[in-house]
């Protein structure tokens, strides 16, 4: 059997040529739509691959077999039909059309003919082939779990799909495979990647000028918003010595109202209680009156899938024109998509900063580079425990890198594998 790949952007433009170059006798054995040009995919266009062939014996016979002329049995009915009657002076002649021979399709461009011996080698390929060509649409981390030992342990914290994409991928272009066979050169790259993909910021800076600072905190339910602001409260007041305002909008639980007033008495700051977007609107006033160096705003937790919830919220939000901080508290034990749903809803409401919280009940870290690598937003503080204000922390991208990254055992194992393994990625078998 003959063998071709095409490439064309049509199934008829993929028939033409077949037939150009195998006859009507050929047979499709594969056919896929793949993308061809651009880079990693982008601005590339849409082609199909069409693997087509024809069985060697069926060419070699239209190729060999000679032409025969009809015999004079085959040809004589075709005279006996034919009359010829002697033509009158006003009449034309009657002109018998000529026989045409029959013509024989010979395939352009023969390839080289195989022998019989090494059909089954031919078969075997076209096998192996179709094979590679039925598994292109494998995970990227499935096939570098063969490569580095520490993408499993990835895994297991937490890594993604579309983060150890990412990872790989910048890792394959920028570093030859003699680079990534020493083991510092491997840590290295993971240590860059990380912190240019960890975004920290919003930490609160207290200038010379004094400017009153607001933070407006909200999340879901039972994500520890409250507790955050009792911990962020306390480093404000007992670390750096600012005065400080609560008030909470937290009316739905009064719990929560009675352990932010247990918290103020021992911090010895106010706290005012507002019931409708007017009254917080008045509490700004007399917080900025009052001259508080930062004022923490707790809010009641909404569900993403409220939105007239976060309607409501968000009315608060607009009553006023000061200038206010927004921050999105989420548990790091939710779900990565429970997460980015939350990132994406709560948009509504003006805010850049994350606060991440039960750092300390988990071990799959690696979904805060799922937030960073979906998201535009950045990570402010970290809550790594129940204890008021000790576990509570500014977002460090260096000291985070110790969570996800294991203990440094980064090795490539071969170079034979590591090229089988490229190999049947790009589908060059």
């Amino acid at each position: 059997m003959r063998i071709k790949k095409y490439e064309v952007y049509t199934m008829k433009d993929a028939i033409d040529q077949i037939k150009q170059d195998f006859g009507s006798n050929a047979v499709i054995l594969h056919s896929k739509t793949i993308k061809k040009g651009g880079l990693f995919g982008v601005m590339s266009k849409n082609m199909i691959e069409v693997v087509a062939g024809v069985d060697i014996n069926i060419v070699e016979s239209a190729t060999k077999q000679p032409l025969k002329l009809a015999s004079n049995s085959q040809v004589k009915p075709l005279i006996q039909k034919t009359t010829v009657s002697k033509p009158s002076p006003a009449s034309k002649p009657h002109i018998v059309p000529p026989i045409v021979k029959p013509s024989v399709t010979i395939a352009k461009d023969p390839l080289p003919e195989v022998k019989p011996s090494n059909i089954e080698k031919i078969l075997s390929n076209i096998e192996k082939k179709l094979f590679c060509l039925s598994q292109s649409s494998l995970l990227w981390e499935e096939i570098f779990t063969d490569l580095f030992p520490i993408c499993e342990e990835l895994k297991t914290r937490g890594f993604s799909e579309i983060v150890l994409k990412n990872l790989f991928k910048e890792m394959l272009i920028n570093y030859s495979l003699k680079d990534l066979q020493q083991n510092q050169t491997l840590s290295q790259f993971l240590n860059d990647y990380l912190l240019k993909t960890l975004r920290a910021n919003g930490m609160i800076r207290f200038n010379q000028e004094k400017e009153q600072q607001r933070l407006f905190i909200m999340g879901a339910t039972g994500v520890g918003k409250t507790t955050t602001i009792a911990k962020l409260a306390a480093k404000f007041t007992l670390f750096e010595k600012k005065k400080v305002g609560l008030i909470t909008i937290d009316t739905y639980r009064i719990a929560a109202i009675e352990q932010l007033k247990t918290f103020a008495e021992i911090l010895h700051i106010d706290i005012d209680v507002v019931y409708t977007p007017e009254e917080f609107k008045l509490s700004l006033e007399r917080a900025q009156s009052m001259e508080f160096d930062v004022v923490l705003i707790d809010t009641a937790g909404r569900s993403p899938h409220h939105k007239e919830q976060l309607q409501e919220l968000k009315a608060y939000f607009d009553v006023t024109t000061m200038n206010m901080i927004g921050y999105l508290v989420l548990s790091l034990t939710s779900k990565i998509e429970d997460l980015l749903t939350a990132i994406r809803i709560f948009n509504m409401i003006p805010y850049e900063n994350l606060i991440l919280t039960k750092f300390d009940e988990t071990q799959s870290y690696g979904a805060i580079l799922d937030l960073m690598v979906s998201t535009t937003k950045s990570i402010s503080y970290l809550s790594t425990g129940q204890v008021v204000p000790d576990d509570f922390e500014e977002f460090d991208p260096s000291k985070m890198i110790q969570y996800l990254i294991p203990a440094p055992r980064l090795t490539i194992q071969s170079k034979e594998l590591y090229e089988e393994i490229l190999e049947e990625r790009s589908i060059k078998c």
